[in-house]
């Protein structure tokens, strides 16, 4: 009998001496094809020592903290001292023995991607799905055949009778081959992709924006953000002088900046380089000079929190006879400014006039206050420079019109800790940046990679000892029956094969359909579909599988050219993000280019391109595919359809080896003589790496 050897995170393991791991193996679930299966093996139990604990965290101690109950823990099976399996383990309860459940093959990959949406696909692995929503990259990207495209789709508002197209009403598509191997990546697999060059439909299949809440990813929010606090008693000073001659007018009044002062006056931007949160590296301390430096476009929210202590010194000199008597007010305006030159009012202190006619020959000093609690949106692109500046206008009411000199010196200082925030805003904006977590709706990673491998009759095999994930059309079992695998010697004529012609889960009509969108106010004939079987013991029909999509209705703009129409858009102000606010559901369509002239326009700017213009469709007779299920997907599966149409179902015995087990190839039929047919390998069930009794083994006829 073979040797048997459990290695948890390459630890070997206690084991009862009579201790054995049966486990099962299946490609496709014949009796439901929308499912994808994978290798299991029963519950085994071993023994709980402490060395057998302490591999496994001392789980059984109920006040531990260990995660190891609820993790996926690597495993290997050694038959004999050689690496037979390589998998992972789970703990299914802990009494007398511990009680351990074995997985490989595809469980392994799905348990990573079930949880996880497409739209948390990681795009610093796959940066070919986000860009800038401007002007250049649209029409850049108009060519890409892989990762982000931005293809002709009607949201609700391209016209009909000219070929110009306002780049604010195209969103980003993504191509489906690129997010199935970002999803594939980011598990930590390889793909190995076998039908890329084999069907055209799935190089060209797209998933358009469908999420009518366009939001800026966290990531780029988290990266365009900052807020600091002033330690510093953060100053504006300030001084102006002038000669009071014959006026022509009693009025005038001084402005100053905090820019602008004599010799002698330090003079600063309000800094606030005490961290608090967001990203220290936006906020840029250069001498005097200091602002929020931003690294994408879009709206800012900027938020003060300050108090200000306002001072004005005013001195008159040079006087005769009569000394001036005035009557002042200050005014202080508080701008935020993009590159000095943009200048956004956030706040404005207005203080009550002052008679200065009792402080004759003197300094006078007159002091206020002043609380800004502030929110205020602006407009900004990469590489803008984000200050807080204040202005003063101090005016003067002079009633005896003298000669003299008044100088005035202003001093605005902020309190420590005073806060000072800028932070992208959530809601996109074009010139912001898009990817799949601001555009595609939250659809689970195994939905999409199971809606693609029933779309194009794709079975994925999944390598966990090598990380590979390689995806296989069902044909090629069928196209491989040069290869097939010759078991007519083992199997077990001590015991009797059975043989069936009907599954009870499938109905006389199996449909396929797509989901459905109130939106869609006419799906295209042909968008669902059916697999009948003709045989009248099954129930006349059930709904077999629904995708997550919905169908998109085609329709005729720029000059004749068709494109899918997406009503994401409500169509009244139609340049305006937030009116992208429909709640479509989630679509997929096909993609081509196409050689006319289209006008590029963002309304400031506009550009004349005459090739590989991305055209749009989902379902087109003119078309050699399309994407509903009874209009050319079904085909993909039509080997597959043909085997349920006769169905033979042989379960039988089959003396099965270590080395069968190990050279399985799912895509060779299996043949036997007794029987004078090839057949698909459906099933082995629990087949018992340390002994030699033949294994329960379930094999579909090939017609």
């Amino acid at each position: 009998m073979a040797i048997l050897e459990i290695k948890i995170q390459d630890q070997l393991l206690d084991l009862y001496d009579t201790e054995k791991i049966v486990q099962s193996f299946s490609l496709i679930n014949i009796e439901d094809i929308t499912k994808r299966e994978s290798e299991y093996s029963n519950t085994f139990k071993v023994p709980k020592t402490n060395k057998n604990l302490q591999n496994l965290g001392y789980a059984d101690f109920l006040n531990s903290d260990s995660l190891i109950p609820y993790s996926r823990l690597n495993c290997e099976i050694l038959i004999d001292g050689f690496i037979f399996k390589k998998g992972f383990i789970s703990i299914e309860n802990i009494d007398e023995d511990i009680s351990l459940r074995f997985f490989t093959g595809n469980a392994g990959f799905y348990e990573i991607i079930k949880n996880k949406s497409i739209n948390q696909i990681d795009t610093d692995n796959t940066p070919s799905l986000k860009t800038i929503w401007n002007l250049s990259n649209v029409i850049s990207r108009r060519t890409a055949n892989e990762g982000l495209i931005f293809p002709m789709i009607d949201y609700n508002g391209m016209p009909s009778a000219n070929t110009n197209v306002d780049v604010r009403l195209l969103l980003p598509a993504f191509y489906r081959k690129t997010l199935i191997q970002a999803i594939v990546e980011d598990a930590g697999y390889t793909l190995v992709n076998n039908i890329q060059e084999s069907i055209e439909a799935y190089n060209n299949d797209i998933l358009p924006t469908s999420k009518n809440n366009l939001k800026n990813d966290a990531a780029t929010i988290t990266n365009n953000s900052y807020k600091g606090a002033d330690n510093y008693l953060n100053g504006m000073n300030a001084r102006e002088s002038i000669d009071i001659l014959d006026l022509q007018s009693p009025f005038f009044f001084f402005t100053y900046r905090n820019n602008q002062g004599n010799t002698g006056y330090t003079l600063q931007r309000f800094k606030f380089a005490d961290y608090i949160e967001g990203n220290p590296s936006r906020y840029i301390l250069n001498g005097f000079n200091y602002y929020f430096l931003c690294d994408a476009d879009g709206e800012y929210n900027i938020n003060l929190d300050l108090n200000i202590n306002y001072t004005n010194g005013l001195t008159w000199t040079n006087y005769s006879n009569v000394v001036p008597a005035f009557d002042v007010v200050n005014r202080v305006e508080w701008f935020i400014v993009i590159n000095d030159t943009n200048f956004n009012l956030i706040h404005k202190t207005e203080y009550p006039y002052i008679n200065t006619s009792s402080y004759v020959g003197s300094t006078i000093s007159i002091s206020f206050t002043d609380i800004i609690n502030k929110t205020k949106k602006v407009v900004a692109q990469r590489g803008d420079k984000i200050t807080l500046q204040a202005f003063v206008i101090s005016s003067f009411y002079n009633d005896t019109t003298q000669g003299g000199t008044l100088v005035s010196n202003f001093l605005a200082t902020t309190s420590v800790g005073d806060t000072f925030e800028v932070k992208l805003a959530e809601g996109l904006a074009f010139n912001g940046a898009v990817s799949p977590e601001n555009c595609l709706s939250d659809i689970k990673q195994a939905d999409l990679f199971k809606d693609t491998c029933i779309r194009y009759g794709l079975i994925p095999i999944v390598d966990e000892d090598n990380k590979k994930v390689t995806l296989f059309e069902f044909s090629e079992i069928k196209s491989n029956i040069q290869n097939a695998v010759d078991w007519s010697n083992k199997l077990d004529e001590t015991k009797d094969y059975n043989l069936e012609f009907k599954i009870d889960s499938y109905a006389q009509r199996n449909n396929l359909k797509h989901k459905e969108d109130k939106f869609v106010l006419s799906p295209p004939s042909g968008s669902d579909g059916a697999i009948t079987i003709s045989n009248d013991n099954l129930t006349v029909q059930k709904d077999l599988y629904i995708s997550p999509f919905a169908a998109s209705e085609t329709v005729e703009r720029l000059n004749g050219k068709k494109v899918i129409y997406i009503d994401l858009h409500d169509g009244v102000s139609l340049i305006n993000t937030s009116s992208f606010k429909n709640g479509v559901t989630a679509r997929t369509c096909y993609i081509e280019k196409d050689n006319f002239t289209v006008t590029y326009t963002d309304g400031t700017s506009s550009t004349i391109v005459s090739t590989d213009i991305p055209l749009t469709w989902f379902i087109d007779a003119d078309k050699n595919y399309n994407a509903g299920f009874s209009t050319n997907l079904l085909d993909y599966s039509v080997d597959l359809i043909n085997i349920l149409q006769r169905l033979k179902i042989v379960k039988c015995e089959i003396r099965l080896n270590i080395l069968d087990i190990i050279n399985l190839n799912y895509f060779y039929p299996i043949y036997i003589d007794e029987f004078n047919s090839y057949f698909f390998l459906s099933k082995i069930s629990q087949f018992d790496y340390t002994s030699n009794d033949s294994t329960s083994v379930e094999l579909i006829k090939l017609n």
